[in-house]
């Protein structure tokens, strides 16, 4: 059998030693661009010939395409890559784009991505050209790609604070399938795995890092040996996911998050970029002002999800009706899963009672359900990975918000969250790979604020009055189907104007980026098309009103 030495290891050195054997020169074109020179096997390694040197030439992208049909277009998308990155420099009158390496092909190509997302590129250049960003794109956007680039384009690693383990597991998942050195520190990990997980970072192990802004608190964590490993920690970019998260937590609910800006300090004050899909002008403002970022680039995008259908539905927290109508709402998903929101606990359990009457028996993720592994192997069943399969749980939204999942055709919003930005965060869950999906949202305007004014009581912290005119203002869209509600929700999300483009950033979207589809509304929401609720109406109407909720 010929030795592959692609598979031992060997190739690097094979392919250094043609390359310098041919004068670091296409053999064809004499093109001595570095970065365009590819070892070709004069005869194919389909016909089991081995990798020696006398089977292998030095040719450039264009060449290379010219000899293997099968991969004119991958091959001939590099030369045209590089070609737009030059062209771009030459028309960059006004130095809009960044110092350093802008070919973003072999990035793009590492993480499994073919083309950016329109408009991902303003922020990955503003990233490289050295700014504090914060980035408010909508969920399901690729929020994650815009500062993984970046982060694989430079020296050194990111350190990435997350709100939640789901969250970690999910995107450190993702990056070890792609084979990017990648790792978390959380409470569930074992004390000797946390030390060669750092030991890892010290030696540049690591290309991103995932912590909780908790594992800073010397308090919560008061391991001197690991306190004095996050001391050491210098990371190359200081990212917040979720950075909504830093108003909304910080306020008394996770006080660490009130820290972010004393953290980023504390690791070396690298440049700060912060993402999350919901924030208007006032949460912009905070997010900026508690990481320390007063001049930051702000990029704001649309905030529209138009291919989520979005339903309010009023009827009463106790009326045993809602679980029909779920039922049958789930048995209306074809191909697909879906997620019941639920705002604490013990309405959680409630909802599990309910459902499982009617026959419907639906897993409950939260924070302390079963164990650790319990959790993950759910998470796991739910993302199709691990059979059984799961395809609709019950979830607090704590737990909920770290679901990416792309096919999510139905979010079940039991009542309406604190505010718009968290009520646009679950819906978000919803058609993430583009297609038509539905949101329901339950009413029951006295009961739904009511419970959440209670919660709100409780809650520490010094802006309660900022969360109550928030709740408000969701209350009162909730429940006004006079109006458009999709419209109602933009408007209090501050939908922004596109700004326009200078000529390089256009060259550089047309070479590396999607023009992107404009996906159609089939259906925009219970006011605009009130066919929505028509199949909730009927099967409300197949059960007659009886007892409270279990």
């Amino acid at each position: 059998m010929v030795r592959d030495a692609r598979a031992t290891g060997e190739w690097q050195a094979i392919r250094k030693r043609v390359l310098l054997r041919d004068g670091y020169a296409c053999q064809r074109c004499g093109s001595s661009n570095a970065g365009e020179l590819d070892v070709h096997h004069r005869m194919p390694r389909s016909f089991r010939v081995d990798d020696s040197p006398a089977n292998l030439i030095t040719l450039c992208d264009g060449c290379h395409a010219g000899v293997h049909l099968n991969l004119q277009v991958s091959l001939g998308r590099r030369v045209i890559q590089r070609w737009a990155v030059r062209v771009a420099r030459l028309v960059d009158w006004h130095h809009d784009l960044p110092a350093g390496d802008l070919n973003l092909g072999p990035v793009l190509a590492a993480l499994g991505v073919e083309r950016l997302r329109p408009r991902q590129l303003h922020v990955i250049l503003a990233i490289l050209a050295g700014w504090d960003v914060l980035s408010v794109r909508p969920t399901g956007s690729g929020k994650t790609i815009c500062f993984q680039v970046p982060t694989l384009l430079r020296p050194g690693y990111a350190l990435v604070i997350e709100p939640l383990r789901t969250l970690m597991k999910d995107q450190v998942g993702h990056l070890h399938d792609r084979s990017i050195p990648a790792t978390f520190v959380s409470g569930e990990v074992l004390p000797q795995e946390r030390r060669e997980r750092y030991d890892l970072l010290r030696a540049n192990g690591w290309k991103f890092f995932y912590l909780a802004p908790e594992r800073f608190d010397r308090e919560s964590v008061r391991s001197l040996e690991e306190q004095a490993r996050l001391d050491e920690i210098r990371p190359s970019f200081f990212i917040v996911d979720e950075a909504h998260t830093i108003p909304q937590y910080g306020d008394g609910f996770r006080p660490a998050y009130a820290q972010v800006g004393a953290i980023r300090e504390r690791v070396g004050r690298p440049p700060a970029l912060a993402f999350t899909a919901t924030a208007n002008r006032k949460t912009q403002a905070a997010i900026c002002a508690a990481l320390g970022t007063a001049d930051a680039e702000v990029i704001v995008e649309d905030p529209d999800r138009p291919n989520i259908a979005l339903v309010r539905y009023p009827i009463g927290r106790d009326d045993p009706r809602r679980f029909l109508i779920t039922k049958a709402l789930l048995q209306t998903i074809d191909d697909g899963r879906a997620i019941i929101f639920v705002p604490t606990k013990k309405v959680g359990v409630a909802v599990q009672a309910g459902l499982a009457a009617v026959g419907l028996d639906l897993e409950f993720f939260h924070a302390s359900a079963g164990t650790a592994n319990w959790r993950d192997m759910l998470q796991r069943r739910f993302e199709g990975k691990l059979e059984p399969t799961v395809n609709a749980i019950i979830a607090t939204s704590a737990f909920g918000m770290g679901l990416d999942i792309p096919d999510i055709r139905l979010i079940v919003n039991w009542q309406h969250p604190f505010s718009v930005e968290e009520y646009v965060q679950a819906v978000g869950r919803a058609g993430r790979d583009g297609n038509q999906s539905t949101a329901v949202l339950f009413t029951d305007q006295r009961n739904d604020r009511q419970l959440l004014s209670w919660m709100l009581d409780r809650e520490p912290g010094e802006n309660l009055s900022d969360r109550r005119r928030a709740l408000d203002e969701m209350s009162q869209i909730a429940g006004r189907t006079d109006r458009c509600f999709r419209d109602q929700i933009l408007r209090a999300l501050d939908a922004p104007k596109r700004a326009k483009r200078p000529l390089s950033v256009r060259i550089l979207e047309w070479a590396f980026s999607s023009r992107g589809s404009t996906q159609a509304r089939q259906a925009c929401c219970d006011h605009c098309s009130p066919q929505l609720v028509q199949p909730l109406r009927v099967a409300a109407s197949t059960t007659p009103r009886r007892g409270r909720t279990p």
